[in-house]
């Protein structure tokens, strides 16, 4: 399972990408499940990363990673995503690219950069869009998975709070059911009065 961190694209300088992370239960969970988990790192606006050049760094270490398989003991040939947040634009982008991808999750998430009503989702702003190269019609058409599911994609489980002013919840069910469209199982989990990252310590009944 490859993770794509969030924080807005933001972070990172002139020699440093923004650290790759993981969920903080997820030592525990992979090791009861038998599932490996990769926290991938990408440039951000710090590093004068575009959207694009966030996917070649995506690409490229996963590729790193598919050729060391043996010595992580990984079946490449079932693989999944995860994201949250602006990560989750990134990741479900690379969910569509990969055959081999079998299941995505993603959390509090932006599907649609391309069509997105800004009256809902406060993410990505029109100054965040400029930053991270995200200005020209094709430009956000890249970065909306929305209109690039495969046939037969992944079984997608989407999480969002119902009071999210970031990514509104209505991201979420949209990509379901493209999803849906094109011969997959999807399903969307939203939670009452909670806001932007609903799996967090803050919300125990989560």
């Amino acid at each position: 399972m490859f993770f794509v961190h969030g924080g807005g694209w933001n972070g990172g300088d002139d020699k440093n990408v923004p650290d790759a992370s993981i969920p903080a239960d997820c030592e525990f969970l992979c090791d009861q499940m038998g599932v490996i988990y990769v926290g991938l790192a990408y440039r951000c606006k710090g590093n004068n990363g575009t959207f694009h050049l966030a996917l070649q760094d995506l690409e490229a270490s996963i590729k790193w990673f598919a050729v060391r398989a043996e010595e992580f003991n990984a079946d490449m040939s079932r693989i999944g995503f995860s994201g949250a947040s602006a990560g989750t634009t990134l990741s479900a982008v690379l969910a569509q690219r990969y055959p081999n991808c079998v299941v995505y999750t993603g959390r509090e998430g932006m599907y649609n950069v391309l069509d997105l009503d800004s009256t809902l989702s406060n993410f990505p702003n029109a100054k965040s869009r400029a930053e991270f190269g995200l200005d020209t019609q094709d430009q956000k058409l890249e970065a909306s998975p929305y209109y690039q599911v495969r046939e037969k994609p992944a079984m997608t489980l989407l999480f969002n709070g119902k009071d999210d002013w970031l990514c509104h919840y209505s991201q979420s069910i949209e990509y379901a059911k493209q999803i849906k469209k094109s011969g997959g199982k999807s399903k969307v989990v939203l939670y009452n009065g909670i806001n932007h990252t609903c799996l967090n310590i803050a919300y125990p009944g989560v």
